[in-house]
C-alpha cells in the first residue's frame, strides 16, 4: 500500500499507540466505581474501537514493522 495513502492516524506507530491507550483505558476500568451503564458504554467503545484498530492492521500487508505489529495485537487480545 503506497505509505502517503495512510493517514497519520492509521500508521502501525499510531496503531501501536492506540492499542495500549485502549488496553491501559480497560485496566483502569477495572478500578473505578462506576454503574452498569457506564461499563457497558465503555465496553461497547471499547470494543468498536477494537475492530478499527484490528480493521487498520489488516490494511498493512508490507513486511516492514512486523514485531509492532503483532505487539499491537498483542494488546487488543490482552
Amino acid at each position: 500500500m503506497d505509505s502517503s495513502a495512510i493517514s497519520p492516524k492509521e500508521s502501525v506507530w499510531a496503531l501501536h499507540c492506540r492499542s495500549m491507550l485502549l488496553w491501559n483505558s480497560c485496566i483502569r476500568q477495572k478500578s473505578e466505581g462506576l454503574d452498569e451503564k457506564e461499563k457497558a458504554e465503555f465496553a461497547i467503545e471499547a470494543w468498536r474501537e477494537s475492530l478499527a484498530i484490528q480493521d487498520s492492521l489488516e490494511i498493512h500487508v508490507c513486511s516492514s514493522n512486523t514485531a509492532l505489529s503483532h505487539s499491537c495485537r498483542e494488546y487488543l487480545y490482552k
